[in-house]
């Protein structure tokens, strides 16, 4: 029998705080930290979904949304289905904030093991597992050079 596969399209978001920190969630089951954001429902726009994600995991309304800097692909297995993720990451500049988890659903809290903001030297030194595993050189090309003339293309 031939795994089963499925397109998720997905939307993130570098929120960067005024000393040049991220926010990043781990995840229970993986271990791995992530930006915040998630699966596009169906017809809505990366922008859009973006937003939502947002007020969703961090309690943020109206974000203004920056440039748009990565383009990722990278397929996973889970449950005998192998996803194809479709990831279009945005960033934006934010006030440092905690972020108020309760837009989650239960298993996306259940999820959740911690959050915490990052600073380009924690990230460069971290022995964790970064979902985009150059992210503080990246990090740090953005706040040096601004966002790219038009979306890079990252590998999974």
């Amino acid at each position: 029998m031939a795994d089963k596969r499925r397109i998720r399209r997905c939307a993130r978001v570098l929120l960067l705080d005024e000393h040049g920190r991220v926010l990043l969630f781990r995840s229970r089951r993986s271990g791995i930290w992530t930006a915040p954001g998630g699966g596009r429902k169906k017809g809505e726009k990366a922008r859009a979904a973006a937003a939502r994600e947002i007020a969703e995991e961090t309690g943020l309304r109206e974000v203004a949304l920056g440039a748009e800097l990565w383009r990722r692909r990278w397929s996973v297995h889970h449950k005998g289905v192998e996803v194809d993720q479709r990831e279009r990451w945005f960033v934006a500049r934010v006030t440092a904030f905690e972020p108020d988890l309760r837009g989650l659903g239960r298993s996306e809290a259940a999820a959740l093991a911690e959050w915490r903001w990052w600073t380009l030297d924690e990230l460069a030194a971290t022995g964790d597992r970064i979902v985009v595993p150059d992210l503080a050189a990246r990090l740090r090309h953005l706040l040096e050079h601004g966002p790219p003339a038009k979306p890079l293309r990252l590998g999974g």
